[in-house]
């Protein structure tokens, strides 16, 4: 499985829609803060973040249902948090409905939605894409 940057959008979409997860603010700018996992044949796997100053948000993480259990998640979660860092990110925010203990099990823990910094609560992601009842999770970089 090769990492990539800046997959393509339309595998990501369909990855994303298969997972039942938002695609309506995928955008090519977006995109270019994605990691892929790209087999011989399609993509695999897929993962983003949007950067806010010293904040990010960890976007999509998703892995295709043949290709889950193989540690292609872990992968993608831990070049992702590479490249934020990498990027000036020192902690990175996420938002899940059912995958509170896989990223606890990552370093993330649950946090207060009140103490979000206010350019992470204004996003997209988190004004209105995700559940108002979506566990907030944070992990310093």
């Amino acid at each position: 499985m090769k990492l990539s940057l800046a997959p393509d959008a339309s595998d990501v979409i369909k990855l994303l829609k298969a997972a039942n997860l938002p695609t309506s603010d995928i955008t090519p700018e977006l995109l270019s803060h994605f990691v892929g996992a790209q087999s011989e044949h399609s993509l695999e796997g897929a993962v983003g973040y949007e950067a806010y100053g010293l904040a990010g948000l960890l976007r999509s993480l998703v892995v295709a249902p043949g290709v889950r259990g193989l540690g292609l998640g872990t992968t993608l979660v831990a070049a992702i948090e590479k490249l934020a860092s990498e990027n000036g990110v020192e902690h990175l925010f996420l938002l899940t409905t059912d995958a509170e203990g896989y990223f606890e099990h990552h370093g993330y823990s649950a946090v207060d939605r009140e103490t979000v910094p206010n350019s992470i609560r204004t996003t997209t992601q988190f004004s209105s894409l995700c559940p108002g009842n979506a566990t907030v999770m944070v992990k310093a970089l």
